[in-house]
């Protein structure tokens, strides 16, 4: 981390938001002076500026249902390894599991039993 004079720690999420940001900007502002009016009406010309100041397209997300005190449910999409922990005296199931609004990099390990309980759908081959 890098400590920038007045504004305090900067973290990757915030380098990385700001840096997004920037390129937000700097794209709209390509969009909007490639924009001509041509044999549009001056109406029709004012129209497309809000238009272009929109999110793109391209950035992609999914609904998810926020609770009224801002949490949500995660829910498993798949399993994908499975490993068996072995302690002193016993031995632990574990499922590496695929989480929905995650990539396979950010899956966990759960207990085998835990998630069959939860879960049975996903032990379902």
């Amino acid at each position: 981390m890098m400590e920038s004079k007045g504004a305090g720690i900067v973290t990757w999420e915030r380098c990385s938001r700001n840096n997004f940001r920037k390129y937000m900007e700097t794209q709209m502002k390509m969009k909007v002076k490639e924009l001509k009016q041509e044999t549009m009406t001056v109406t029709e010309y004012e129209a497309k500026f809000p238009e272009l100041l929109r999110c793109p397209a391209y950035v992609e997300y999914e609904h998810v249902n926020i609770q009224p005190d801002l949490t949500y449910v995660e829910q498993p999409m798949e399993i994908i390894d499975r490993k068996e922990q072995v302690l002193r005296n016993k031995v632990i199931k574990l499922v590496r599991v695929v989480w929905r609004n995650h990539n396979v990099e950010e899956s966990t390990w759960e207990l085998e039993s835990e998630m069959l309980e939860r879960y049975p759908h996903l032990f379902s081959e």
